[in-house]
């Protein structure tokens, strides 16, 4: 996908993940912010993208999230035009000489005059030396806050520090370098001046401190500007303060994704088309009588016994109607996740479109903790993105089992918005894969999280979540949810060493609950085809599932870091785990639900401190 001005290109699990709405794309022409979905109208309105049919995504989005009582539409940017285009803006607007060092603003990348360099010293080397006057670069540095709104680098305020230093240089009579000292390639050598009147600052490590901007203004921290450049309207309020930021950082941007599976009833063709088609079908409902039989042999084409080219009839599209009706009526309130683990856990085999799944056996070995298998031969997930937050991840996509009161949906004021309004529609990425769940015996779980041992570990990192919402808020759950995904990640380690696939391209869902206790493992890609089937085969064979099992478990028992691993406890301003690490447990980021957080191998066996583990006993 191509911006209007600028030819780049961006996949389009990108849009709904690092470069979404507020994220920043660098290229080679220049340093782009994407905008918000307020400009992206036009090309919604056009046609340029495809309306998906993901019906328990929609409704989940609208009941649990603030600013979405209006969405009306998911809308997929896998199945975009090739020519559909992506608003975007130049940001931040400074720019620096790579020459002479100078600080300009106001770039622009649509305004090429903008882009080159205007100090006298290299205008006058064109003169004299026929050389080419230098295109400035974007600068590396921006300032944010934790409420993600996000503003240019102060540079005048931040080296006319003092009154005095205001008073005798304007803003308009400055002349700002970024300088750097040569003495070593790290921040540390940077500093900015003011040729005008002499003034330098400290030195950049501080602008990017955690305490913000702290001496903009005398001693008092720098209030948030409240700019969202990538909205048409900047926000009314925020009493955060402002940090400076690298505009790469791996901090500046966290997306944040909801997603669900594609499950029965909405799985099957006919489904999808009665869920693309929900505003016509309620329409022609509402007119009463055969309104809604007459509508559908018009968009049909098909009369009495007819069938279409999938062979179904009228009486087919109708008896789905119905059945989605009678659903979406049973389940008003139910969590989507309790949807899903029943589908999954369900030992009925299925096979539709987009959800085909089949029951193996139990091992003998694991059989004590272990419920049931299924291998799902093909899923289609579907994610969303619904915001983002900077400096510090707001949580990973967990919803309560219980249904949000309209009072009490996901608060805002960390998620920043990606519409100035409450949208009508939101960009999603469709995947389609295969994948493997493993359902544990409820009863075993909970009786083992009661053990006081476990329950005094479990306190500790309950106690150290600090301001990480990302897991259950009370003991009833959070033993049980420790448990599954540190399985779930011990797993993966084992299927990305024996299955060909990497790490890295294998994703987990985790069930944790009341009545849910299991995790989805699952590979997946943006084709109409998926993957590649490696993965389901593997496991269908007779020693593989068992095997994988058990060497899970015993991977849980030591790690190559031990045992500095087994003895670390949890810590607020870190990873929120106990005997966990890199080179036992924890995913590239994109894998794990939760940022790498809520692991300990304590809670599946024994380590070197601690012999808690659900299968110690096994």
């Amino acid at each position: 996908m191509a911006s209007t001005n600028f030819n780049f290109t961006i996949r389009p699990t990108q849009l709904t993940s690092v470069f979404g709405p507020g994220a920043i794309y660098d290229n080679e022409e220049d340093s782009l912010i994407i905008m918000g979905l307020d400009y992206w109208e036009t090309n919604i309105s056009n046609d340029n993208f495809q309306i998906i049919a993901e019906e328990l995504l929609l409704q989940q989005i609208k009941r649990n999230m603030k600013f979405f009582d209006n969405l009306e539409s998911l809308v997929s940017v896998s199945t975009s035009k090739e020519d559909a285009t992506i608003p975007v803006r130049s940001f931040p607007s400074w720019g620096v000489c790579p020459v002479c060092h100078k600080l300009k603003p106001g770039r622009k990348g649509s305004d090429t005059v903008s882009l080159y360099c205007d100090s006298t010293k290299c205008r006058d080397a064109k003169k004299n030396k026929d050389k080419k006057i230098p295109r400035t670069e974007p600068v590396r540095f921006v300032i944010a806050c934790a409420n993600g709104h996000l503003d240019e680098f102060p540079w005048y305020e931040w080296v006319h520090r003092n009154e005095k230093q205001r008073n005798a240089c304007s803003k308009t009579q400055a002349l700002l370098y970024l300088r750097d000292t040569g003495k070593s390639s790290s921040l540390k050598s940077k500093y900015v001046e003011c040729t005008n009147c002499k003034a330098q600052d400290q030195t950049m490590p501080l602008s990017l401190a955690e305490s913000g901007l702290l001496h903009i203004k005398f001693s008092e921290s720098y209030p948030c500007t409240k700019s969202m450049p990538w909205l048409k309207d900047d926000a009314a309020q925020c009493n955060a303060t402002m940090s400076g930021i690298f505009k790469g950082a791996s901090n500046f941007y966290f997306p944040r994704n909801v997603r669900a599976v594609t499950i029965p009833p909405f799985s099957d063709e006919i489904a999808q088309w009665v869920v693309r088609k929900a505003k016509q079908i309620e329409n022609a409902k509402r007119r009463g009588g055969n309104k809604l039989m007459v509508w559908l042999q018009g968009e049909l084409d098909l009369y009495d016994e007819e069938k279409d080219q999938d062979g179904h009839t009228i009486d087919d599209y109708l008896d789905k109607i119905k059945k989605l009706d009678d659903f979406r009526q049973n389940n008003a309130d139910t969590d989507i996740r309790s949807l899903e683990f029943n589908q999954l856990n369900s030992k009925d085999p299925t096979r539709s479109k987009e959800f085909v799944t089949k029951n193996i056996q139990v091992p003998a070995s694991p059989q004590k903790q272990i419920g049931g298998i299924t291998l799902v031969k093909k899923l289609r997930v579907v994610s969303a993105i619904t915001g983002f937050t900077r400096i510090s991840p707001f949580d990973f996509e967990q919803d309560s089992v219980e249904k949000r009161k309209s009072e009490d949906k996901v608060p805002s004021t960390r998620i920043a918005k990606i519409h100035s309004g409450q949208p009508r529609w939101l960009p999603v990425v469709e995947n389609r894969g295969e994948g493997i769940f493993l359902s544990f015996k409820n009863s075993v779980l909970k009786n083992w999280a009661t053990r006081p041992k476990v329950e005094e570990r479990m306190k500790r990192l309950l106690t150290f979540q600090g301001k990480k919402t990302s897991a259950p808020k009370s003991m009833d759950d959070f033993p049980g949810y420790v448990f599954l995904h540190t399985m779930s990640h011990l797993m993966i380690k084992g299927m990305g060493k024996s299955s060909g696939y990497p790490t890295s391209s294998f994703e987990e869902r985790i069930y944790s609950g009341k009545e849910m206790a299991g995790i989805l493992i699952f590979t997946s890609a943006s084709s109409r085809d998926g993957s590649l089937g490696g993965l389901v085969d593997l496991v269908t064979k007779p020693s593989y599932i068992e095997t994988m099992i058990k060497n899970s478990i015993s991977a849980s028992s030591v790690c190559s870091t031990d045992p500095l691993c087994s003895t670390q406890e949890p810590e607020a301003q870190h990873n929120c785990v106990g005997a966990s690490c890199h080179a036992c447990s924890m995913l590239p980021e994109t894998s794990c639900e939760s940022q790498n957080n809520f692991l300990d191998r304590a809670a599946v066996y024994r380590t070197l401190t601690e012999n808690i583990g659900l299968f110690g006993d096994r």
